[in-house]
């Protein structure tokens, strides 16, 4: 499933996989070459501690309450 719809000053691309941790390398790749953007995922906050993987900022002050973390390549 795909959904494109605006955020704030930005177009968003979303992809959903049934089961992200067993989508092909083509999925991925597909989203890296015609998505050009960041891929994101999304983690419950307890994965993130058990991963060591810290917030991006502590509290996020956009009206959307985006909660990103730091960026890491898989």
């Amino acid at each position: 499933m795909k959904d494109v719809h605006l955020k704030s000053d930005s177009a968003v691309l979303t992809f959903i996989l049934p089961n992200p941790s067993k989508s092909p390398p083509e999925a991925i790749n597909f989203m890296a070459k015609h998505g050009r953007g960041l891929i994101c995922l999304a983690i419950v906050a307890e994965r993130l501690d058990e991963l060591g993987i810290e917030p991006m900022v502590p509290e996020s002050g956009d009206r959307f309450k985006s909660a990103f973390a730091v960026s890491v390549d898989a």
